[in-house]
């Protein structure tokens, strides 16, 4: 088997690019998803390009949290755009594969074996890594940037370290791949399996012994590993902040030893599903071993690949590489440290590489070894197996991310695939409250009740005793996320009364369930109770002050009691988090120009307050003219509030009431005259 000169491997990079774009073509109509909410449409960091420290959410991962943000100053929320950088990301990590397989396929070690199929060899195993359905949690799941980028910065940084090796120990080299390293560290946690695992590749592919490593390349190598410090420092800050926060990082009470041997049989199910890609599910929420006699099967395979795989490294084989590029990585993930989710499909997103580049040579040598007899035939079944394997794996790529073209569609999937799980009945609940189809909701809310324990009936005590466990799906807290949507549904149906009882036992259950405190809120607010409206808000942002959905509140609640001083400073901290918050930039702008209390009032900073407004509607829209007009006019330069409110009553909508064109009239009287605006403020619910 070879790839006839240059000329066909020449096109491998750009046919491995073209498949990937092929097969997530169908992906771009795909809507934030699940985790999408966290890093990005509830992101409170997003808003932020500089300085860059406030574009992150976890310190730990910086470089992908800023990359969201990038994302978003570029083309706001737009989850096209955002996927459109997830597939870049995936298609240049394939790209580096191929090169780093055809790189090592050509290192001395091999005795120029594969010098006419080291390019056929590459391209098959990076396209196959680059089209198999398992990578479309880290492509098409927007969230999963995060292991995506990772997997580039890790690729990088091996690439790099082999670029060095071959271009005869070039500094240049290994100065980018500390670099990358750097920056990988920087991305995800799981980078730090990159020093070890660039240590042993030296050491079995490049080296000619343990002794030649140290003596020949110890610098780059602890220089590599001294990336590690890096790492611990961003940890460090991250727990701080975690703490700082209320915020638990990891799922501290799991049992390790539980969760480390419920990983013996998830290990085994990622092995299957990189042969055998279906079925995939995006939330398994996978339940840990409830006795040693759960792992039995599973276990002793995963136990006997470990095995397997330390005794190739003694013996320096290529398979040990493989198995510990496999184990290696998984580990910060699926060992001992238990995670709130034993497993998660993109956690494969490198460790495929492995399993793929041992079925690939394993096919290779199976036919190489017919090749003195049948060499044209030979050659023909391994191309017809790999193409085969490359369309299947296209296919279902393709058909995979159909699963993802609503939040309905993919959690449907997921129940019908894992029916054990409670998880996504909350979530699918939540896609039909957003549909307005509360009819289906309320069903759904009630069939996950009668699948549970009857809580309404227990004490809190109880509840917590008997069923708050690590090894147990968290069945009080969903209990109570149920019942704050169906009290959703009953606001929407106008059943306020039904709406606060839904409210009140789910925090019975679950008492710092801010979603229901913001909710029982807006209920006590509807009804004109603000005194209890504002004191379930204080509560949130007791907890949460960087809430600025309940800080948005807050300002309308203050400005219904006349706290204008506390509206103004509800709605200013609510703008800091998040720049973005158009109606608390409109009321805080609103209430700074007109508010009849004179220590309120700032013209300046109204002015302020309110230019962004101007920018993003291009300056077309009448409201935000009438703000910069009462703002102008508090700032004493009533030429530009007349000219802005002659342009508001010129931009007023054909939909607006008589009493709104006149009103704004008499402010353009007012400022004619030389007067600014006053007015008691009550805003309305956002």
């Amino acid at each position: 088997m070879t790839t006839r000169g240059m000329g066909i491997a020449a096109w491998f990079p750009w046919l491995i690019a073209t498949a990937g774009i092929l097969a997530y073509a169908n992906s771009f109509a795909c809507p934030f998803l699940f985790d999408d909410a966290v890093v990005i449409t509830h992101n409170p960091h997003l808003y932020h390009l500089w300085p860059p420290w406030k574009a992150v959410l976890s310190p730990a991962r910086f470089l992908a949290d800023y990359s969201f943000a990038l994302s978003y100053f570029f083309s706001g929320y737009s989850p096209a755009d955002f996927r459109l950088f997830n597939i870049l990301i995936h298609l240049f990590a394939g790209l580096l594969l191929y090169g780093i397989i055809r790189r090592t396929l050509l290192l001395p070690l091999w005795h120029d074996r594969f010098i006419g199929t080291a390019d056929v060899l590459a391209f098959a195993i990076a396209l196959l890594w680059t089209l198999h359905p398992l990578q479309t949690e880290s492509v098409t799941y927007i969230a999963q940037r995060i292991e995506a980028l990772m997997g580039l910065f890790f690729l990088l940084t091996l690439a790099c370290f082999i670029n060095g090796i071959s271009y005869g120990g070039s500094k240049s080299w290994f100065v980018a791949a500390f670099f990358a390293c750097l920056l990988g560290m920087g991305t995800k946690e799981v980078m730090v399996a990159a020093p070890p695992l660039i240590l042993l590749y030296d050491a079995i592919f490049v080296a000619s012994s343990w002794k030649e490593v140290f003596q020949k390349r110890w610098k780059v190598h602890a220089a590599l590993f001294s990336t590690w410090i890096f790492l611990a420092l961003l940890m460090g800050l991250a727990i701080g902040r975690a703490q700082a926060e209320n915020v638990s990082l990891f799922t501290s009470e799991a049992i390790r030893w539980q969760y480390a041997l419920t990983q013996l049989n998830v290990l085994a199910h990622y092995v299957r599903l990189s042969v055998i890609p279906v079925p995939l599910c995006l939330d398994y929420y996978w339940p840990l071993i409830e006795s040693p006699r759960d792992i039995i099967w599973p276990g002793t395979l995963t136990l006997l690949l470990g095995a397997g795989t330390v005794w190739a490294i003694w013996r320096r084989s290529w398979l040990g590489f493989m198995g510990a590029w496999f184990f290696i990585i998984l580990a910060p993930t699926s060992s001992f440290n238990p995670l709130p989710d034993a497993a998660f499909e993109h956690r494969m997103y490198l460790p495929l590489a492995a399993v793929l580049t041992v079925m690939v040579m394993g096919l290779f040598w199976a036919s190489r070894s017919l090749a003195q007899t049948h060499a044209q035939k030979t050659t023909r079944i391994f191309v017809t197996v790999i193409s085969l394997a490359g369309l299947s794996f296209g296919f279902l790529t393709h058909q995979r991310n159909k699963d993802y073209q609503s939040e309905e569609s993919m959690w449907r999937d997921v129940i019908k695939k894992c029916p054990g799980n409670v998880r996504p009945y909350i979530s699918l609940s939540s896609a039909l409250l957003n549909a307005e189809r509360y009819g289906e909701a309320e069903i759904l809310c009630s069939n996950f009740l009668s699948r549970c324990p009857d809580f309404s009936k227990m004490q809190f005590d109880v509840i917590t005793n008997e069923f708050v466990r690590p090894n147990t799906p968290a069945l009080p807290m969903f209990y109570a996320m149920i019942h704050n949507n169906l009290g959703l549904i009953a606001i929407n149906l106008n059943r306020p009364k039904e709406a606060k009882q839904h409210y009140r036992e789910a925090l019975r259950i679950y008492p710092t369930y801010g979603e229901a405190h913001r909710n029982l809120g807006y209920a006590f607010f509807l009804e004109n109770n603000v005194d209890a409206a504002i004191a379930e808000w204080q509560i949130i942002i007791k907890n949460h002050p960087r809430d600025y959905k309940t800080l948005e509140a807050l300002g309308v609640a203050y400005s219904q009691k006349c706290d204008f001083e506390a509206a103004s400073t509800a709605f200013e901290s609510a703008i800091k988090i998040n720049p973005d918050l158009w109606f608390s930039r409109a009321q805080l702008a609103w209430l700074l120009a007109t508010c009849p209390e004179e220590r309120v009032r700032n013209g300046e900073k109204a002015l302020n307050v309110a230019t962004p407004l101007l920018s993003e509607t291009h300056k077309q829209s009448s409201r935000a003219l009438d703000i910069m007009a009462a703002a102008y006019a508090e700032a004493g330069n009533y030429s530009n509030a007349v000219n802005c409110c002659e342009r508001a009553i010129m931009l007023l909508s054909s939909n607006a009431t008589p009493s709104e064109a006149m009103a704004l009239q008499k402010r353009k009287e007012l400022y004619r005259h030389n007067r600014p605006y006053r007015e008691r403020h009550v805003a309305p619910l956002p």
